[in-house]
């Protein structure tokens, strides 16, 4: 019961963490035309449920981790 209250919560902070930095990454990046979507980021419960994972390097494609990498704070 515990385990799933910290991982839910753990799971919302590392998708905000990721979706904030998709953000800003489009923020500097929307004269180049090279926007991200939103497509892209797993859904929540796909996310929750990956028992082992408690990153935030897998809540999005490689690509597009590599470009966010710089924003995530």
């Amino acid at each position: 019961m515990f385990y799933f209250y910290f991982k839910n919560l753990n799971t919302y902070i590392n998708r905000r963490k990721v979706l904030k930095a998709m953000l800003t990454y489009n923020r500097y990046h929307w004269r180049d035309g090279d926007l991200l979507s939103v497509d892209s980021v797993e859904t929540y419960t796909s996310t929750l449920l990956r028992f082992w994972d408690w990153g935030y390097k897998n809540i999005v494609e490689e690509e597009t981790y590599f470009k966010i990498k710089g924003f995530i704070k």
